[in-house]
């Protein structure tokens, strides 16, 4: 079975949700080929101005790869995924990747070869291809937006704040107020954080076109971007208030330095979905660590939900002690699939799917030779295309269970042996390698959760309530990305243990994928 990894990319960040479904195909096209998907690279990277970044960063953990340890492929969506500027760049990069040992494999064209001149002159054209779609695409978003604004009519996305009226963008005041109330509290010297905390605590939901409300997240990123939209200028606050917030722009709030630890930072989520993050409260001799969840607005109660640090982190200890090797707790979030009867069901469907294509052709045949008139021939077909995309979705399904279950067979028996040893070890680690064990330990047990009626309970995977009654959070099985990313981690903690043995000679683990 021959290694792949995948290169998937978007250029802006509305795009971003798409990242899954390449993944997505990478994986059934992996399993429908018989490869193994190794490694991801997934991220919103702009090509506008040539080859992109992160791109080059594949290209640049290939050379540091040995050669027989490289994957035969990197697959990616399109060939346009390269980049929007120079042909030539992408040709180049194109180019060393097949030095590399490296082909490409695209959604659209298979197997991209640039072993002549003529499937180089092909791969140009393809790219050339690409490059004008994208820039005809510009020239008419250009023109849409231009008859609009010489119409004085608004075409884009609504800032929070407005609404459309008459296709014209018009001040809607129960989120204005909010606006001018963040302006104001940034030139009174408040950070971005702290700014969003209010935001979400008073701002309303905003108001969409079709008349309906939907929540708002707001984030440190969100009061950046509106403190910065100039449609904000002279109509929601005035020209002196926007140029002073402007000229802000960049400047550090003083802070205290970082004194306390937070090793689960990354690893917890509250029942809302959203990270916890750290929180130290109290007089200074006194003062208490928490993990808290910032999305006020999402829950009833008149403050942030918080859960005591320091209990937390002993329950993580006793679940790494519990994982060691003959401990009693397991990753019961991962299915035990039987790889044989899969397999069985998945040469099944293949058979399955090779019949309904028999009978395919003995129907066309049968039209061909007038045995059948045509409207029974167009039901015959019908019949058996939903035959045949019924198998096909089926087929689907057995081979990422069993992409799956491969991984997790591999995986588990090795995550095991990792665990030996890391509840002594923990402590010895510095708070970075602490937080990646952390995520990897979450990752391998299907997630870390934390309820805010339950206030410093640590729960997991298939935890259930104090009473044995099941959670109210549903939990989907490990991702094998997330499962293989876990290995490597624990494996690699647990090396740097075993070699070393001390903390000084420990560092950050480094990312995966």
């Amino acid at each position: 079975m021959s290694d792949a990894w995948l290169y998937a990319v978007v250029s802006s960040g509305a795009q971003e949700s798409t990242l899954v479904d390449q993944e997505h195909w990478a994986r059934e096209a992996s399993s429908a080929n018989g490869w193994e998907l190794t490694r991801v690279f997934s991220a919103v990277s702009t090509g506008k101005a040539g080859v992109r970044k992160l791109l080059t960063r594949l290209v640049g953990e290939l050379r540091a790869t040995p050669k027989a340890e490289r994957p035969a492929r990197v697959l990616m969506l399109r060939l346009d995924r390269v980049g929007r500027g120079s042909l030539i760049d992408s040709m180049v990069v194109l180019r060393e990747l097949e030095d590399l040992g490296v082909g490409v494999f695209t959604r659209d064209g298979g197997e991209e070869k640039m072993d002549g001149p003529m499937r180089e002159f092909i791969t140009a054209a393809k790219l050339a291809v690409a490059g004008f779609e994208n820039a005809v695409r510009r020239e008419k978003s250009i023109a849409f937006h231009a008859r609009k604004k010489a119409a004085g009519e608004y075409g884009g996305r609504l800032p929070y704040g407005f609404v459309c009226v008459d296709k014209r963008l018009t001040v809607y005041e129960p989120e204005a107020q909010v606006v001018r109330a963040i302006f104001e509290k940034r030139i009174s010297g408040q950070g971005y954080q702290r700014i969003s905390q209010y935001a979400a605590t008073n701002g309303p939901p905003k108001l969409r076109p079709n008349g309906e409300h939907q929540a708002f997240t707001w984030a440190p990123n969100t009061i950046i971007s509106i403190l910065t939209n100039p449609k904000y200028r002279g109509v929601v606050v005035s020209e002196n208030v926007w140029d002073a917030a402007a000229e802000m722009k960049g400047t550090m709030i003083e802070r205290h330095a970082v004194r306390w630890p937070w090793p689960l930072r990354g690893a917890v989520r509250c029942t809302c979905g959203a990270l916890l993050l750290g929180e130290a409260s109290g007089r200074r001799v006194h003062r208490l660590r928490y993990y808290v969840c910032r999305r006020l607005n999402l829950h009833q109660n008149p403050s942030f939900p918080h859960h005591n640090a320091e209990r937390m982190e002993e329950q993580f200890i006793a679940i790494l002690e519990r994982l060691e090797p003959h401990g009693d707790l397991q990753p019961a979030t991962i299915p035990q699939a039987d790889t044989t009867a899969l397999t069985g069901r998945k040469n099944a469907l293949f058979r399955e799917r090779g019949e309904i294509e028999k009978r395919r052709s003995r129907t066309w045949e049968l039209g061909e030779d007038e045995a059948i008139d045509r409207s029974e021939l167009a039901q015959r077909l019908d019949a058996l295309r939903i035959e045949s995309d019924r198998v096909s979705e089926a087929l689907r399904a057995v081979e990422r269970e069993l992409a799956n279950a491969t991984v997790q067979e591999r995986s588990s028996g090795e995550v095991s042996e990792a665990f030996k040893g890391l509840p002594k070890l923990w402590p010895l680690l510095t708070v970075e390698v602490q937080r990646d064990v952390a995520r990897a330990v979450a990752a391998y047990l299907g997630g870390f959760w934390a309820d805010p009626n339950r206030p410093g309970i640590l729960l997991y995977g298939s935890a259930t309530n104090d009473d044995g009654s099941p959670r109210n959070v549903e939990i989907s099985s490990v991702q094998p990305s997330s499962l293989e990313t876990a290995r490597r981690v624990l494996l690699q903690v647990g090396r740097m243990g075993g070699a070393r043995g001390s903390p000084t000679g420990l560092g950050s683990v480094p990312p995966v994928g």
